[in-house]
């Protein structure tokens, strides 16, 4: 699963230093953690996977 984070982040953002540095920004939607910090568990990495999904439809 986390390899499909990766995959899908340097699509949307894309390049893997892009996604590199957006993994790392804490951000208002995580509660000002960064989206790195959720991939400890399964329902952190939908939650990572569903703000990608919406940084790639425009809806910040």
């Amino acid at each position: 699963m986390i390899a499909e984070v990766i995959r899908r982040g340097r699509e949307v953002l894309g390049s893997p230093d892009a996604f590199s540095s957006w993994s790392k920004t804490n951000l208002s939607s995580l509660d000002n953690r960064t989206p790195i910090s959720y991939l400890d568990t399964s329902f952190g990495i939908n939650i990572t996977l569903r703000i990608l999904g919406r940084i790639e439809h425009g809806v910040f």
